[in-house]
């Protein structure tokens, strides 16, 4: 039955994934309170082999304690279960500086659900940059099918400066409603105030066309770097795939 747990830590070590000089230390204090915990189940009745199995059942999956004992918010957190979190975060849930995941927040968000400065997704919230299906961009330019920002471009547009099938604008460069039209001949001619709102959203446009062509990059990368992950744990134990 020792090698039971000698196999269970196997699998553990193998998600948590650390280097050399930490790995058998952490593998050390979990066989101590696994065998801690299986001595106080043998005083509760049972035999060694059923406290061992009991142990090790209780203390959980080797994915979730594995994943658990990583660093937290190291350089690149890639991960298969559970929230990444790391400067660069990849997982089902990502928290990071640059965050890809179902669930993604950060400083630059990637996900179903975005939340970040500038953020991507099929629903993408983003303080400065939204891009996705929703896209909200308080502060900022939107692009989606539904886009709502300062700048907004979507089929369904609200912004100051909006373009799209239904709109709705204070400053609109194309559409059906507005308060006032502006395009690129007649912007000189426009009042002083919307001029200068004008030259404040520009910058904001170009910052979301980088931003989008960063994501798609981004994404490429997320894919090979998961796809690396999973190939990871398939050859060191393909059982755990």
């Amino acid at each position: 039955m020792s090698q039971t747990i000698e196999q269970y830590l196997d699998r553990v070590m193998i998600f948590a994934n650390r280097n050399e000089a930490d790995a058998p230390v952490i593998r050390a204090e979990l066989k101590e309170h696994l065998l801690d915990k299986a001595d106080d189940l043998q005083a509760n009745g049972l035999s060694t082999d059923q406290a061992l199995s009991q142990a090790i059942e209780d203390h959980g999956a080797p994915k979730t304690i594995g994943y658990a004992l990583r660093p937290r918010f190291k350089w690149l957190d890639v991960r298969t279960h559970g929230t990444a979190r790391g400067i660069i975060a990849i997982g089902p849930k990502a928290v990071g500086v640059v965050a890809i995941g179902g669930i993604a927040t950060g400083v630059f968000a990637y996900g179903v659900l975005s939340l970040g400065l500038l953020s991507c997704g099929l629903l993408g919230i983003g303080l400065l940059i939204a891009l996705g299906g929703v896209a909200i961009a308080p502060f900022g330019a939107a692009t989606g099918l539904i886009a709502i920002g300062l700048v907004a471009m979507g089929l369904v547009s609200v912004g100051i400066w909006a373009t799209g099938w239904f709109i709705i604008s204070g400053l609109m460069w194309e559409g059906a409603t507005y308060c006032y039209s502006i395009s690129q001949e007649t912007w000189g001619t426009a009042p002083a105030y919307i001029q200068h709102i004008y030259k404040v959203l520009i910058p904001l446009c170009t910052i979301r066309n980088i931003f989008y062509e960063s994501s798609i990059v981004l994404l490429i990368a997320k894919l090979f770097l998961s796809r690396k992950e999973l190939n990871r744990i398939k050859k060191a134990d393909p059982s755990l795939v």
